[in-house]
């Protein structure tokens, strides 16, 4: 009786590890899924400050050959 005790114990040990192991799998998981979310949107309001700092100027300006250059002033 002693031994079906134990055997049974371990049985629901070894179940309740496996339960936790896939629950922190899961969690892994959907950990590397915001991450890569949050990167995805910090790109993309990093390419919408771009935008807005460079009004009018196009993708050009992106590459630099619409640099602004000093006006000569009437003196």
């Amino acid at each position: 009786m002693l031994a079906t005790l134990a055997t049974r114990l371990a049985e629901d040990l070894h179940s309740y590890i496996d339960e936790r192991i896939q629950e922190i799998v899961r969690l892994a998981e959907q950990q590397d899924k915001l991450i890569a979310d949050l990167a995805r949107k910090a790109q993309e309001d990093k390419k919408d400050t771009m935008k807005l700092a460079l009004p009018g100027m196009g993708s050009a300006a992106s590459r630099g050959s619409l640099a602004r250059r000093p006006q000569p002033t009437a003196d």
